[in-house]
């Protein structure tokens, strides 16, 4: 990868993850999922509306700082709205490339690398984090969805006019050993305009992403997915245009198989999903833990195969044992209060 200034490849296989749901930047909401686990997230996949109310992004801030000092690098999802999201015109990618949308931006720019270039009184070593704009832009639910050929261009430009603001402002003789940036289509194209079209150059991109789910016979599925189902054939495609690392930012199933809630079919689908990230080398992997479109969570969700009980905090859980015992087995890489920079530089990297 270009900018990487170590040339050894580190023990480790790949990086483990979670959205853990509502409140993500609050260690309440994660700390007891990696007490179950027994095991620290590395990396936390986290949401922000970058138009939101200024109080709202302070909080946001605020919370980077609380993942960061528990160990963990922020994944930080920057949805470019403006007000809402409802409120969003589909020619907000035109807008940002003609700087329509600068006051925005300058102001995320500003706070992000002076939160980059802080110092820290808990963690040793630079600040880090993952940046992920306009996520799943191959799909047709989004204000920056590129729908129809003449999307293309305004949305190439767009990410990369973001890019070069945000890296010319980090303080840092290789800015990408601060701020990884994770391309990031949907599993599932929803448009006429080939995915790839969207890329925009190997310069701007450090990492693929591909979010998936299996939404089964669920209200929004159209059967039950087996987890190469879901993800082989874009897979393959991406593998096709970038050597960048391949990371999974968002994934889950639901439990709905045949008109009910089948959790051991669940529980199944996570032994298969593991196996299909080990023998692809997917580098990084969040579990997306919120019951929202269905029974996604794995952890603390409306279902389970077991249940996990944390006595300090004299709550119950419900979980899917499948998940606990391959993140065990597998050899993920955890963040660490104690290591440099949360991960190794070739971790963050991708460099396994």
């Amino acid at each position: 990868m270009s900018g990487c200034t170590q040339s050894t490849v580190e023990e480790g296989t790949r990086l483990i993850g979670s959205y853990p749901g509502d409140d993500a930047t609050s260690p309440e909401r994660y700390r007891p999922f990696e007490k179950w686990l027994e095991t620290r997230f590395g990396v936390l996949t986290l949401y922000v509306n970058a138009d939101d109310d200024e109080r709202v992004r302070q909080n946001f801030l605020s919370g980077l700082t609380d993942v960061w000092q528990t160990g963990h690098v922020p994944m930080v999802t920057w949805l470019s709205y403006v007000d809402s999201e409802s409120e969003t015109p589909s020619t907000i990618t035109r807008q940002i490339r003609d700087g329509e949308y600068d006051a925005v931006l300058e102001w995320w720019v500003d706070e992000l690398s002076a939160w980059l270039a802080a110092d820290d009184p808990v963690i040793d070593g630079p600040r880090r984090l993952y940046f992920r704009p306009f996520p799943e832009m191959n799909g047709d639910w989004l204000p920056w969805s590129v729908l129809e050929d003449d999307d293309v261009e305004p949305f190439v430009d767009a990410w990369r006019y973001v890019h070069e603001r945000l890296m010319d402002a980090v303080d840092a003789d290789d800015p990408r050993e601060r701020v990884q940036w994770i391309w990031n289509p949907n599993a599932t194209e929803h448009t006429d305009v080939p995915t790839e079209a969207s890329y925009p150059g190997e310069e701007y991109v450090d990492w693929i992403g591909i979010d998936g789910y299996n939404f089964g016979d669920s209200s929004m599925g159209d059967g039950w997915q087996s987890p190469e189902s879901v993800f082989e054939p874009m897979r393959t495609r991406l593998a096709d245009l970038s050597d960048r690392p391949v990371s999974i930012p968002e994934f889950g199933s639901t439990s709905v198989r045949d008109g009910e809630h089948d959790v051991s079919a669940k529980d199944e689908w996570i032994d298969d999903v593991f196996e299909y990230i080990e023998a692809n080398d997917i580098r990084m992997v969040c579990w997306f833990n919120i019951d929202k479109e269905t029974d996604w969570a794995v952890f603390g969700g409306a279902r389970g195969t077991d249940t996990f009980e944390d006595e300090r905090r004299d709550e119950r859980y419900r979980v899917y044992d499948s998940f606990r015992e391959r993140v065990q087995r597998g050899d993920y890489v955890g963040g660490s209060t104690q290591t440099p920079g949360v991960l190794s530089s070739n971790h963050f990297q991708g460099r396994f």
